[in-house]
């Protein structure tokens, strides 16, 4: 094969002063549309303007190719390329294997008990009062916070990239809501439950909503000054909540079945009222689900108990079952959803299922326990795994897809990593 070729972009100009000029020779004219249409005739002169502009436009396009070439770029480098490329540049990721996480220190008491990202940044507890933030690209630490009470203990996180809300058990002060500055972890609002811990968060931009251990939850205005207001709307799961989720227009929760109450509903924003529930436990309803994501299409929930093992479901808006697998264990912990992918951490390994019909797209086997919370930016994987032979926890950043190749554009200098969803993801 021959080599590829290369070009000097500054040479690749017709019809202006250099490439960076926008102001055409007067030599240039743009045909009619008609004229477009229909091309040449038989015995026509074609006017030099015409062609000029041809030239010009040509030129103009094979400039933007070369500068904006799909690149190999590997799992190693990928701090580099959010730091160095310049934006509107495309890339291909990964080379189609599993690459090992990219591990980043330990957490103090041996769990990652929550974690969530903004896109530009991660941010993760150990389940003491301690939040961290750290650099979503290179994963450096940016800030440390223990302004919660030394007696909370951090269970839920929730973000938007304006506020970074934090749910706590509250300990033996009180405290079990709290919102943070992400730029530099100061604590800015409390809520005080009275003793009642709050279990998960989840947050569309516009609206908050905490789940607390009882199986109410409350709504608020995402903003870190109306959390010491009244909630705009409340609702019930109805027995013990596990998680929450949200989007544009309904709450989803999930939690035990009891009594006949469903383990899987969804709510009304505005009221918090019930919308539909539905049952998908079958071998151990008593246990039902343990974690649940949306993504404003549908509903994924994991770790509901078949007769089969541990199962991850996708149910659509309006309470229709879309599909159901088995994966693992029954001890699932960690599930994240992306444009593409639903991560599910099943205790041991971790595995990514493709959306659109559940089957198992990588599984990642690790000798340590995938049994932590997981979020995802769209195009990488942030979580935690346990290490027996430290007694503790990594952090670790993987590649949407676990390495299968996808496509970026950095769309701009401070988002480096938003999925270029036009292009089609090779199968080979």
């Amino acid at each position: 094969m021959s080599n590829k070729p290369t070009f000097d972009v500054t040479t690749l100009f017709w019809g202006r002063a250099n490439a960076d000029s926008d102001t055409e020779s007067a030599d240039i004219t743009e045909p009619s549309s008609g004229k477009r249409q229909t091309g040449w005739t038989d015995q026509e002169k074609p006017p030099r303007v015409f062609f000029n502009w041809f030239w010009s436009r040509l030129a103009r396009v094979v400039a933007w190719l070369v500068q904006n070439q799909v690149r190999n770029v590997e799992v190693t480098e990928f701090s580099t390329m959010v730091s160095e490329v310049e934006p509107g540049q495309v890339f291909r990721v990964g080379t189609g294997n599993p690459p090992p996480p990219l591990e980043i220190g330990y957490s103090t008491a041996g769990v990652v008990v929550a974690i969530c990202t903004d896109g530009q940044r991660v941010f993760w507890s150990d389940g003491t009062q301690w939040v961290y933030c750290h650099d979503a690209s290179t994963m450096v630490q940016l800030w440390a916070s223990d302004d919660l009470n030394a007696g909370a203990g951090v269970t839920s996180l929730a973000c938007d990239g304006a506020t970074l809300f934090v749910g706590t058990d509250g300990g033996a002060l009180g405290e079990e809501l709290a919102a943070f500055d992400p730029t530099n972890g100061d604590l800015l609002q409390l809520h005080d439950y009275a003793g009642t811990a709050v279990v998960a968060l989840a947050t569309n931009g516009s609206k908050l909503a905490a789940l607390l251990d009882t199986g109410a939850f409350d709504i608020y205005a995402s903003t870190s000054a109306n959390l010491d207001q009244p909630p705009l709307a409340s609702g019930t799961h109805g027995a013990i909540g596990a998680d929450i989720a949200i989007d544009y227009a309904q709450i989803y929760t999930v939690g035990q079945w009891a009594a006949g109450n469903k383990d899987t509903k969804a709510h009304l924003i505005s009221t918090g009222a019930e919308v539909w529930s539905m049952q998908l436990a079958t071998a151990n309803p008593t246990t039902g689900g343990q974690r649940i994501d949306a993504d404003g299409e549908a509903v994924y929930v994991t770790g509901v108990v078949d007769s089969g093992g541990n199962a991850t479901h996708k149910v659509d808006r309006f309470g229709s079952a879309l599909w159901g697998v088995t994966v693992g264990d029954i001890s699932t912990e960690g599930m994240a959803v992306d444009d593409r992918f639903v991560y599910v951490a099943d205790g041991v390994d971790l595995f990514a299922l493709e959306k659109s019909d559940g089957h198992t797209v990588h599984k990642k086997v690790d000798a340590d326990s995938f049994d932590q919370d997981l979020c995802s930016n769209g195009v990488c994987v942030f979580g935690g795994f346990y290490d027996a032979s430290a007694t503790a926890s990594k952090l670790f950043l993987m590649y949407s897809g676990f390495g299968s190749k996808a496509f970026l554009r950095v769309e701009s200098d401070w988002d480096r990593r938003r999925p270029f969803s036009t292009l089609a993801v090779p199968t080979e």
